[in-house]
């Protein structure tokens, strides 16, 4: 809706305003209503904003997509390197199962020979006991 200055003008002189308060404040009120936005204004601020928000949103999309990308190749890396260090543990611990078996061959097969030679010298003290008895026996 324009405004009539002249009309605002005569109002004001009409209810008892001097004719130049009533023009300086209808200059200011047509200044200021010069300054009001339109709606067409505010339609390309809308117009603005929204395209403003698709651009930050696909800025954001890509972004996004960039740090998920950057996650995934670091989590394989990760996952490659801790494979490699299992692998390293296993084959480690392979090695070490094989050195204790071996220890543990090597002590029982010792155990074993001390058992028989014990066992040998037992039964020789054994045999001679029986002699001895014997030959005690006999006479």
């Amino acid at each position: 809706m324009p405004f009539d200055k002249g009309k605002f003008v005569s109002d004001f002189t009409a209810s008892g305003m001097e004719e130049a308060q009533a023009e300086l404040l209808a200059k200011n009120q047509a200044d200021m209503l010069n300054e009001l936005a339109s709606k067409q204004d505010i339609a390309d601020l809308q117009n603005g904003f929204q395209a403003d928000q698709t651009d930050l949103r696909q800025e954001f999309d890509d972004k996004i997509s960039e740090a998920s990308d950057a996650m995934r190749r670091e989590v394989n890396e990760q996952v490659q390197k801790t494979r490699l260090l299992i692998d390293d543990v296993q084959g480690d611990a392979r090695k070490t199962e094989a050195r204790l078996e071996g220890a543990l061959k090597q002590g029982f097969a010792a155990v074993n020979h001390r058992f028989n030679v014990l066992a040998a010298s037992n039964t020789a003290v054994i045999v001679m006991v029986m002699v001895l008895m014997y030959l005690l026996m006999r006479r």
